[in-house]
């Protein structure tokens, strides 16, 4: 079979990233092609294609394929399946024929089409256009929410910031705390004191009189 090809592939990104954010047409053709800014013969070549893909019906009609490319969330995952549908031939022989080389498409397309050189280079680069515009793996729904992450850091900041101070405030901090614990919060502290080294046990009998006095009370 002879695949549809445009001419001037390196406008294929162009038009489906259009045809992504402009309504819908009740009808594919020409007039339609030029209205949205495509008025070359080798733009509107995109018709065949898009047709070739099963975004529209032969008489034009968008399919439920072009309603689900618009989304940009999935658009670019719906045409992925497109073409693996389109080029069913091409991804029995390989599986991953998006990620084949050019020789390698060259030598697929030379068995399957009839057409001359250079129309074989043009159906190749059409379907590497196409491909390179498309996503064939599947996307991940289990992503973790940016303002869960953003809620969680500010909690642990406030944390921190409420150890922070002299002695005496801290004291205050951790009474009241407490008190608010009564009325239902519970709150587990991690205290870690670092006691100097000496024999002087006058140090320590202030360091653990301190303690009493501002922790403990």
């Amino acid at each position: 079979m002879n695949y549809p090809y445009s001419t001037a592939t390196g406008t294929i990104p162009t038009i489906l990233a259009k045809i992504q954010t402009v309504g819908q047409p009740s009808k594919l053709d020409k007039n339609w092609m030029a209205s949205i800014g495509f008025k070359k013969t080798s733009e509107q070549r995109m018709i065949a294609i898009l047709k070739f893909l099963g975004f529209a019906e032969k008489d034009g009609v968008p399919t439920e394929k072009w309603l689900k490319f618009r989304s940009n969330k999935t658009g670019k995952k719906v045409l992925g399946q497109a073409i693996k549908s389109a080029y069913s031939e091409l991804y029995q022989t390989y599986p991953n024929a998006h990620e084949l080389a050019k020789e390698e498409l060259n030598h697929f397309f030379t068995t399957q089409t009839t057409a001359g050189s250079l129309a074989l280079s043009h159906t190749v680069n059409t379907f590497r256009n196409l491909s390179g515009y498309a996503e064939f793996e599947e996307v991940s729904e289990e992503e973790e929410s940016p303002s869960v992450v953003k809620k969680e850091s500010k909690k642990e900041s406030k944390s921190e910031t409420t150890l922070q101070g002299n002695s005496a405030d801290f004291g205050t901090q951790l009474s009241k705390q407490f008190q608010e614990s009564k009325n239902g919060l519970t709150i587990n502290l991690n205290i870690q004191l670092t006691v100097p080294e000496t024999t002087d046990e006058k140090v320590y009998d202030k360091f653990f009189e301190s303690l009493k006095k501002h922790l403990l009370t």
